[in-house]
């Protein structure tokens, strides 16, 4: 299953590669705005692929700032308390943590929220203990010449999030 995810992140880079060269990106200057939840890659000019290039092309996206990354997250890896924003009036205090891991060719970003569960749980989610949900994305490097990484939300997984009550 792994393998097979990571040969379609790189056909999906080597597409992305192709289309950037194409328009002839200048450094530092983003090529293309696509909104991530479609799935569509991002393409972004970039001399080099650190994992703070992965974490700030990631925090920059729309799918990130719709989850309120910017806001909720720390802004390099850690984990730092916030307040998540409920239905109404409701604002349930959390944890939010920050992750960067290499996987080969590509960087994975992850934001995992906690929070108690007797102050927020869903229907089907357990009354008690403490609750996580969390967002990742994959981050792949094409061709370093062409200095283009693709940007994919890969999944969201845990309890329901307060934020997303209404």
């Amino acid at each position: 299953m792994m393998v097979s995810v990571i040969r379609a992140l790189l056909a999906l880079a080597s597409l992305v590669i192709t289309l950037s060269c194409q328009a002839q990106p200048t450094p530092e200057t983003r090529t293309t705005e696509t909104p991530l939840s479609t799935g569509a890659p991002v393409a972004l000019a970039s001399p080099s692929f650190t994992a703070d290039q992965a974490l700030r092309a990631v925090v920059s996206s729309s799918d990130a700032q719709a989850i309120g990354v910017p806001t909720l997250f720390p802004a390099s890896i850690g984990s730092k308390a916030c307040e998540l924003p409920g239905s109404l009036a409701l604002v349930v205090p959390a944890t939010c943590r920050t992750e960067v891991r290499a996987n080969g060719p590509s960087y994975t970003v992850t934001f995992t929220q906690a929070w108690d569960a007797a102050r927020f749980h869903y229907a089907d989610d357990p009354a008690t203990g403490q609750l996580e949900h969390s967002w990742s994305f994959t981050v792949v490097a094409g061709a370093p010449l062409a200095g283009v990484m693709a940007i994919m939300p890969l999944k969201q997984s845990g309890a329901f999030p307060p934020q997303f009550a209404k």
